[in-house]
């Protein structure tokens, strides 16, 4: 009887040990992150677009929500002005692989477009048109983030806090659109959450 209690511990405490093992490693891979991309294919564009990433396996799985101000200027005369914005919602599917501090990850999807186009006279607003299409989204991705779990760090200098998968990183992003009103960029993208299995 004393035999099978402590067997029966021994197992209890080796669950427990392999549990604990594996829970280090059972993290989601979830990541936000937010691109700036001054270099796009459209004159006088600034990209600014924010992403909500949920890796499943090498499955790669993206809500995205982008805007471009000041694509084009329509009218090049002194007393009319007229300025052409761009914003788009889109659900993008694609592959991610991971090696040690950093991933390549590509992804294409659909999503809605929104452009607005604003119309002034002597810099007073006179009218706007909004134009609703489709388009085919793509983008692909090189970051950078922490390969092992690490303390958080207050101002990037004094630790704290128990070791954690939860990070930043920071890459490059090359994303565009086809549609009516295509275009290419090439920027800077900076993420928050959990970009691998820790």
């Amino acid at each position: 009887m004393k035999h099978t209690y402590l067997f029966t511990v021994f197992i209890f405490l080796c669950c427990c040990r392999l549990f604990a093992q594996d829970s280090l490693k059972t993290n989601p891979i979830i990541y936000a992150d937010v691109a700036f991309s001054p270099f796009t294919s459209v004159k006088h564009g600034l990209l600014i677009s924010g992403c909500f990433s949920y890796q499943a396996g090498a499955n790669l799985f993206t809500l995205k929500a982008t805007g471009i101000g000041h694509m084009d200027r329509l009218i090049f005369n002194p007393d009319f002005d007229g300025i052409d914005t761009y914003a788009e919602a889109a659900l993008l599917y694609g592959r991610r692989w991971i090696s040690g501090g950093h991933s390549f990850s590509f992804s294409a999807g659909l999503a809605l477009e929104v452009q607005t186009a604003y119309y002034s006279y002597r810099r007073s607003p006179v009218t706007q048109s909004h134009t609703i299409y489709i388009g085919l989204p793509f983008e692909a991705e090189v970051l950078w983030f922490k390969a092992r779990r690490r303390r958080s760090r207050a101002y990037y200098i004094f630790p704290y806090g128990k070791p954690t998968g939860f990070g930043s990183s920071m890459g490059l992003n090359i994303a565009g659109n086809v549609s009516a009103h295509s275009f290419i960029s090439f920027g800077l993208v900076f993420g928050l959450g959990y970009f691998k299995r820790y």
